[in-house]
């Protein structure tokens, strides 16, 4: 599986999936479409919006987001990618983050 990293979204949001074009490139797994999702800001609250046919799981892998429905995200929401993890960051100070916590298997930090 490709590395992940993170990524931080501004104000003007941006894309996660596959295809080389999207601001977050995941890579590496067969289960990331090439538009996975798409991150927008409204104010200070972001929301991410499924696009894809494979899923996208929020704080759990069964928890599937509706496709093409914004969903708010909270601070410490964790998203389900495919095989990645990722936890989120909103700050009022700093765009939102979304940080890599573990890859499927592996347990997640508890803190």
């Amino acid at each position: 599986m490709g590395a992940a990293g993170s990524h931080t979204f501004g104000p003007a949001g941006g894309t996660i999936g596959r295809r080389g074009d999207n601001d977050w490139v995941l890579t590496g797994d067969q289960y990331v479409s090439s538009n996975h999702a798409a991150i927008t800001a409204r104010g200070a609250d972001y929301y991410v919006t499924e696009s894809s046919s494979n899923g996208t799981g929020i704080n759990g892998r069964d928890r599937l987001l509706p496709k093409d429905q914004p969903i708010k995200l909270n601070d410490v929401d964790v998203l389900f990618i495919g095989e990645f993890e990722f936890r989120v960051g909103i700050s009022a100070e700093a765009p939102e983050s979304i940080d890599p916590i573990a890859a499927v298997g592996a347990p997640a930090d508890p803190c």
